[in-house]
């Protein structure tokens, strides 16, 4: 077991949430954010999904949401509303396009609230190679701005700074919407299609 791996299972083990944007006016603004460009789109494919309190706001019809806590899993799928909403246990590591499809088809893919968390920056990497693998046409990051990348790890925060990669895998695609961090939170929404002009 990993490092986020133990920390957000005994995280979620102790009874906690996701966290502050996982309640109030940020969770609201993030569902109403991302209902927005799910207008049309029937399946999601979400790489950490969390306690599942936004993916249930979530105005489409197939979602799949992975998380590296399987209690967390357990607690999402007992609360779920949708039975087309599907929870798994999986490690960002052993992720790959043909295990999403797998899953689900999806018609966007996200990951929110999530990239930062994750603390080898090889799995960073692999992470958005799969985001951008052109499994979808449409990606929705809400992480922290590359410009508040430093390269350090603290606490279960990791300031990797991905522009490099963000550059290489997003050649085809283009960046239609992006917003400044809000409230308490230091993260931003990154809105990107691939067909875009």
């Amino acid at each position: 077991m990993n490092f986020e791996e133990k920390y957000w299972e005994e995280w979620y083990k102790a009874g906690n949430n996701s966290g502050q944007g996982s309640v109030g006016d940020l969770l609201e603004f993030k569902a109403a954010f991302i209902n927005k460009h799910l207008e049309g789109i029937n399946s999601v494919f979400d790489f950490g999904c969390g306690d599942g309190s936004l993916s249930r706001l979530l105005n489409v019809q197939n979602y799949f949401g992975i998380d590296v806590s399987k209690e967390i899993v357990l607690r999402c799928n007992k609360q779920k509303k949708n039975t087309n909403h599907k929870y798994e246990q999986a490690s960002f590591s052993d992720i790959s396009p043909e295990f999403i499809k797998s899953r689900v088809q999806p018609e966007a893919m996200m990951c929110i609230d999530a990239l930062y968390h994750v603390m080898e920056n090889s799995v960073v990497e692999k992470t958005l190679e799969n985001l951008f693998s052109g499994i979808s046409p449409l990606v929705i990051l809400y992480t922290i701005p590359n410009e508040k990348m430093h390269g350090e790890k603290i606490g279960a925060i990791n300031f990797y700074n991905n522009s490099k990669i963000l550059s290489k895998v997003t050649q085809d695609w283009k960046l239609v919407e992006e917003t400044k961090p809000r409230g308490i939170s230091g993260a931003a929404f990154f809105v990107w299609s691939k067909n875009a002009n």
